[in-house]
């Protein structure tokens, strides 16, 4: 009897032991979705160095890109461009544009080129629709990142979600023509407070 108990506990304790291993596994790729439960819900720099990061290594990993380093025996320089805020909310663009050239500059893949805020004359290339080969000259590089950010606002009975989504486009800086777009969303969760009368 008392061997039949040991023996059940035995197995009780594989059980426990294998969920355990088990669930964490499954429910990583979960984290990778960008879901993030936060207290207050709002986007801040860590949710910026997480899309930047990931959409930097999409472009990086893209076949234009694979193509381009091929073709030319080097790595594409590429310059940050104007990036966009067409969500409700005041985020600073130009912190995103910061993110996007450090995950750059640790990207590996691909080069950066100066900051946008020492080049002026990008940005009246950028509204320039004949621009031509100038653009390409001037700034030096073979592509311009541009991008939006957006956001979403979901109200449910006891959580609220805020969804922002990051668009970044690999435009070619002689034709400018879009040879490439990445996207990446961060998902906030937070509870919402109830009055009690």
């Amino acid at each position: 009897m008392n061997f039949m108990r040991k023996q059940g506990l035995f197995f009780f304790t594989l059980i426990i032991a294998f969920y355990s291993i088990v669930f964490p596994i499954y429910a990583s790729p979960a984290q990778r979705t960008s879901k993030v439960k936060d207290i207050n819900g709002f986007w801040n720099e860590n949710d910026i160095r997480i899309v930047t990061t990931t959409i930097v290594q999409k472009i990086g990993e893209s076949d234009k890109i694979r193509e381009f380093s091929k073709e030319n025996g080097r790595k594409p320089f590429v310059v940050v461009g104007r990036i966009k805020n067409e969500s409700s909310e005041r985020i600073d663009t130009k912190l995103v544009a910061k993110k996007l050239q450090d995950a750059i500059i640790e990207s590996g893949t691909i080069e950066f080129v100066a900051d946008k805020d020492e080049r002026p004359i990008l940005e009246n290339a950028e509204n320039t629709e004949n621009a031509e080969n100038t653009e390409n000259s001037v700034i030096g590089a073979d592509f311009i990142l541009t991008g939006t950010v957006k956001s979403l606002v979901e109200n449910g009975k006891k959580e609220q979600q805020r969804v922002y989504f990051v668009t970044i486009q690999l435009v070619d800086a002689q034709t400018h023509k879009i040879i490439f777009s990445a996207d990446e969303k961060i998902i906030k969760i937070f509870k919402t407070s109830k009055k009690h009368y």
